[in-house]
């Protein structure tokens, strides 16, 4: 059986969302997990806004890694984004961004 990754997730008080265009990026969302900053594009609407939230604050708890780590989690960290994304949304959960 594969080992995993303990997951350690900063105090939810600490992380700090931001609302920019990031077109110039080519990136719906990114984070800087040194400063517990999450960047998001305003565009993003319902489901998929959710979703890049979610996959954003898993790499929070995924943080520090080496470059190799990264493309290897990327997968996961999508595919667990997409899985909790979906099921929220089913539940009628919303993302409203104030």
């Amino acid at each position: 059986m594969a080992s995993r990754k303990k997951l350690h997730f900063p105090p939810s008080d600490k992380i700090k969302l931001k609302v920019k265009k990031l077109g110039r990026e080519k990136a719906d969302a990114r984070v800087f997990p040194d400063s517990l900053i999450i960047e998001v594009d305003p565009r993003l609407k319902g489901k998929r806004r959710l979703e890049v939230l979610i996959h954003e604050l898993y790499h929070l708890g995924r943080f520090p890694r080496d470059n190799e780590t990264l493309e290897k989690e990327e997968h996961e960290v999508t595919k667990v984004s997409e899985f909790l994304a979906e099921n929220l949304w089913r539940f009628g959960v919303r993302c409203v961004i104030e």
